[in-house]
């Protein structure tokens, strides 16, 4: 099964989302995520595109 995701996320304050994301990768690499990680790898492939857009 092929799954396309396309999602836009638009920070509304800088500083609240460097909490989550400094969180999220302390998360990212701890043995809890690393465990069920490995059923996601083994599940799907993933690719990512981030692409910023073009002001105009």
């Amino acid at each position: 099964m092929t799954v396309y995701a396309i999602a836009l996320i638009k920070i509304k304050d800088r500083d609240e989302y460097e909490k989550y994301s400094a969180r999220f990768m302390e998360w990212a690499t701890s043995p809890e995520y690393l465990e069920i990680a490995k059923h996601r790898v083994a599940g799907a492939d993933v690719t990512t595109v981030l692409a910023e857009a073009i002001a105009g």
